[in-house]
């Protein structure tokens, strides 16, 4: 007979959660997310950077601050070393360093804080609607998926399977639902800030932002509308879905509205102008 089989148990080893004690803001500790699983230590580090980044944002700004008072006393301690010296590169690498740290004490003299600000949430509305965009293929790929299923179960009579793809179809509604809130945050962030820039700039391109962004949110009211309706009436009947051309077209035009807005601005806050405008996206089912 052979050797005997030998079972080695090789204990779980828990990581401890991250744990940094920030100043005037208190312990910022990460809990595990479930007790019947294993955790994983890249996940609760990743989760917890995300937090970090948020505490640690006004003691960032603290520390520029005192940055800049070091880059000011460095100055002020270089001019009688470069008079005793008679060396004046201490002087001018002093006041190359007092000037990086101003201009970005600068950036935060109004508006140059409200455009990166504007910038950020322009970005961020582009990237959603583009990530929307790709999640609408998904689900009419999706959607072809399930009905060739169905025609496929009721070719072979098979009226349970049927029925579950029915079910499932019946949800889709639900789906396109909270899409339509998240697109919701578009319109009004976007409007209060071009309505700011509107006035202290008067560019034509910001106010043809805020006409489309008043369109869109048209279009998403329009569509909410078809939506809800006790008797939804799409393309297909086994689609709970009215059909999406006034959500694409609303979703395209609030895309292009944020797009203005970024490329209006990104000189003004040191970026390039390179967001560009895309089609209207085509689909199979809807």
């Amino acid at each position: 007979m052979g050797n005997p089989l030998t079972v080695v148990c090789n204990p779980l080893v828990l990581t401890p959660p991250p744990l940094i004690e920030i100043p005037h803001f208190g312990i910022l500790q990460k809990a595990t997310e479930a007790l019947d699983a294993i955790p994983d230590p890249l996940a609760i580090l990743g989760k917890f950077q995300d937090q970090l980044a948020v505490a640690m944002a006004p003691v960032l700004r603290f520390l520029q601050i005192v940055e800049a008072f070091m880059a000011v006393k460095q100055c002020i301690e270089a001019v009688p070393k470069a008079l005793i010296s008679l060396d004046p590169s201490v002087i001018f690498d002093c006041l190359k360093a007092l000037v990086k740290v101003l201009a970005v004490l600068f950036a935060w003299v109004p508006p140059f804080p409200y455009i990166r600000l504007a910038l950020g949430i322009a970005n961020y509305c582009i990237d959603l609607v583009d990530a929307i965009s790709d999640f609408i293929k998904k689900l009419d790929a999706k959607i072809t998926a399930l009905l060739n299923v169905h025609l496929l179960a009721l070719d072979l009579g098979d009226l349970e399977l049927a029925g579950f793809t029915r079910c499932e179809t019946d949800r889709l509604n639900a789906v396109v639902r909270q899409l339509l809130q998240l697109l919701r945050f578009i319109q009004p962030i976007n409007e209060v800030l071009l309505g700011m820039f509107i006035k202290l700039l008067g560019a034509a391109g910001l106010k043809s932002a805020q006409e489309d962004l008043e369109r869109a949110a048209a279009a998403f009211t329009s569509f909410e509308g078809a939506l809800t309706a006790e008797d939804v009436i799409g393309p297909n009947p086994l689609i709970p879905l009215p059909p999406l051309g006034e959500l694409l077209t609303g979703m395209n035009m609030a895309r292009n509205a944020a797009v203005l807005l970024y490329n209006t601005l990104a000189p003004f806050g040191g970026y390039e102008s390179d967001k560009l405008v895309k089609d209207l996206p085509t689909y199979v089912n809807f």
